[in-house]
């Protein structure tokens, strides 16, 4: 059974993200994601990018899942971030980059959500998913 997920927004896309916002989803070339706040969560988002802790990529690599690729994302603290948690850590984060496909193991929706297969759900489940709302599909 597939399931929908809508991770947590743990930040934004910071100035050093290249997109064309001329289509929809925006094309995503290069991601930087400016974090709010530390997280635990294994799976954040900020639209149109998902990420996944080096941790939890190291797991879906390993599982032979198809319909991504991982890749490289610059994730960086806010100025807020610093004001309220100094040099606190934070997760070090690889960007989920789908493939357009609608038979592999993760896919968006019609409304551009994150969708997942079965064997992937497994996977993700090994991680802190604290903040992501999980739907089954039927």
């Amino acid at each position: 059974m597939p399931f929908l997920l809508e991770p947590l927004v743990a930040g934004a896309l910071g100035e050093g993200t290249q997109l064309d916002a001329s289509t929809h989803p925006p094309d995503v070339e290069a991601v930087e994601y400016v974090l709010d706040a530390p997280s635990a969560d294994d799976l954040i988002e900020s639209f149109p990018v998902f990420l996944v802790s080096d941790w939890l990529a190291e797991r879906l690599d390993r599982a032979g899942l198809d319909g991504f690729a991982l890749a490289g994302a610059l994730v960086v603290p806010s100025r807020e971030y610093v004001e309220v948690y100094g040099p606190a850590p934070h997760k070090s984060y690889r960007w989920l980059r789908l493939l357009t496909s609608t038979t592999a193991d993760c896919w968006l929706d019609e409304e551009y959500r994150l969708c997942v297969s079965d064997r992937m759900m497994a996977v993700l489940r090994e991680g802190v998913l604290e903040g992501c709302d999980i739907t089954p599909l039927s």
